[in-house]
């Protein structure tokens, strides 16, 4: 399996914390920005999915991310600490960001004008980059799995 070994030497999980801060720093942008282009909606414009997906996937992405976060470095919260449940998440992840980047993107050539355009183009732009934080997330959270899995094998096979 030397390709397998090839991939893992660009997958540190000792960086995992830090890729959670810039994933939150990240969230955090995405929804303020949402806002203001809820905000700057007109009146005649309607709410539509499109100008309201970035908060509901950012704070999903938030609670997410904290629950990760939490289970790792918390004492008391170690016990529902899963690293088949962090594979999932992360891995869904990727799929509502893309989500979110593939109807902001339609929204805007649907319809876009004044500063929510320029807004909605900066919300396209960082769902692509926190969907690729989140595909490097769920690598990360696959080799954790393979190695927890591995060390569980382990020891059922010592004495």
């Amino acid at each position: 399996m030397p390709y397998a070994s090839q991939i893992t030497r660009f997958i540190w999980p000792q960086y995992k914390l830090h890729l959670h801060v810039v994933q939150i720093l990240l969230t955090t942008v995405i929804m303020i920005l949402a806002i203001i282009k809820l905000a700057t909606l007109t009146r005649t414009a309607p709410r539509t999915r499109s100008n309201t997906i970035a908060l509901g996937m950012g704070a999903k992405s938030l609670v997410i991310i904290l629950y990760q976060v939490c289970t790792e470095h918390v004492a008391r919260l170690r016990k529902y600490h899963s690293y088949k449940a962090n594979l999932i998440l992360n891995s869904l992840e990727i799929v509502f960001w893309a989500a979110v980047a593939f109807l902001t993107m339609q929204a805007n050539l649907k319809s876009c004008s004044g500063i929510g355009c320029g807004v909605g183009w900066a919300i396209f732009v960082m769902a692509i980059f926190q969907s690729m934080l989140a595909s490097y997330a769920a690598m990360i959270s696959f080799v954790d799995y393979r190695r927890f899995r591995y060390q569980l094998k382990a020891s059922d096979v010592s004495p």
